[in-house]
């Protein structure tokens, strides 16, 4: 189907395509920020609506950006309530009975009054109130899941109306549109969009010499990270008489408590890194910092994508990551980075050793993964794929076969 990037037929005839991203956001982290460079960039091509009950700072984020968001709380709705980890909570639903039914009621005749041509949710506890409210206003509804870690969760109610319910379910990777297949998720209604990046800007990557090569991780400070193995990892590196630091930039989420964070700074101590270890807590300028580090790691026991490869790989530096989930569509093995299995802490010793004793094979993986960013995973394509599949889905509401 050709589809054109800027005109489309919509049921307002002719025009331009009008899309409402509706989201409960408790927190910037992995899937605000690909929201945050997502929608500006759509914005250009269609227009794009964004609409937060609790009015997070992704909000602030796209207004400044040019995003047209709307603001309308939902009474008793709140950060403590219980929303955010699994869609397994379908109790909070009931509990909000009235106030959940007047919402979506009135977000009904929001999608009416505006002509909104299809909205878009992120998290399924977002969809759950968007489902009547776009079946009463004959709207599409398009699911943007961004990763299953736990297949369990295919077989929840929450997910299975969604499932079945939403027009298409939009994937970051191969891996997680394979997990829907198997949660009964037909395939004719999904479809994979990598993530994607804009071009760095220039003064985000300074030329920096060190003492000693950066080994690092970025991300949240949270189990399934499992950056103990990394701080472990260094520690044997540093025995076998390789030097290096450990950069740990990231914070724990909001709500999560210190602990895994208290956790890894004692196992450093413990582990005698001593001054070779350094935790930043949450930058907002990693893409500065990026410019000082050498090598990327990221350990986890699930990534459905990994977002921090790609910001390694756009400003040239090698990934080392665990081949889970969607991770090996990104990193390629030998070539862009290396990879190793989950919780094999002795293959992520050799993988550092490796490229700490080789500049020159550190410079080659991370030119080619530069390269590869460019070519696969740039926001323009990003951008390109979901303007592809929006256009997709309303031309399908509109003339059913």
């Amino acid at each position: 189907m050709d589809i054109s990037p800027v005109r489309w037929s919509t049921g307002k005839g002719v025009g331009i395509l009008r899309v409402l991203f509706f989201d409960f956001v408790t927190a910037m982290g992995g899937v605000p920020t690909v929201l945050g460079h997502l929608l500006p960039g759509l914005n250009r091509d269609i227009e794009v609506l964004f609409l937060d009950p609790l009015e997070s700072g992704l909000a602030s984020v796209l207004e400044a950006r040019g995003v047209r968001v709307v603001r309308r709380g939902m009474p008793g709705l709140g950060r403590s309530m219980g929303w955010g980890r699994s869609p397994k909570n379908i109790g909070i639903l009931l509990r909000l009975g009235p106030r959940y039914l007047a919402y979506a009621g009135w977000l009904a005749g929001y999608l009416r009054r505006e002509r909104v041509d299809a909205i878009c949710c992120s998290f399924v506890k977002s969809a759950m109130v968007a489902l009547p409210a776009a079946a009463a206003a004959r709207v599409p509804l398009v699911y943007y899941n961004h990763g299953v870690a736990d297949v369990r969760v295919l077989r929840t109610l929450p997910f299975l109306l969604v499932g079945r319910c939403a027009r298409m379910i939009v994937t970051v990777s191969a891996d997680t549109q394979r997990r829907l297949w198997s949660g009964g998720v037909p395939a004719a209604r999904t479809a994979v969009v990598p993530n994607g990046l804009p071009p760095p800007d220039p003064q985000d990557h300074p030329l920096a010499h060190r003492e000693r090569p950066v080994v690092a991780f970025v991300g949240n400070l949270h189990p399934l990270k499992r950056v103990e193995d990394l701080v472990r990892a260094v520690g044997v590196v540093l025995n076998r008489g390789v030097d290096c630091e450990l950069w740990v930039i990231g914070d724990s989420p909001p709500g999560a408590g210190d602990a895994y964070r208290v956790g890894l700074e004692n196992l450093a101590a413990t582990t005698g890194l001593g001054d070779r270890v350094c935790f930043w807590g949450h930058r907002p300028d990693v893409a500065t910092l990026m410019g000082q580090i050498d090598i990327v790691v990221l350990p986890s026991e699930y990534e459905s994508f990994g977002m921090t490869l790609l910001e390694a790989m756009r400003a040239g530096k090698p990934c080392i990551a665990t081949a889970t989930g969607g991770v090996p569509e990104v990193v390629r093995h030998g070539d862009t980075g290396l990879l190793y299995p989950v919780g094999d802490v002795g293959a992520l010793c050799d993988g550092l050793c490796r490229l700490l004793a080789d500049g020159g094979v550190r410079e080659r993986m991370g030119n080619a993964g530069r390269c590869r960013w460019y070519r696969e995973f740039t926001l323009e394509r990003q951008v390109h794929g979901m303007l592809e599949v929006l256009g997709t889905v309303v031309s399908r509401q509109r003339h059913p076969l």
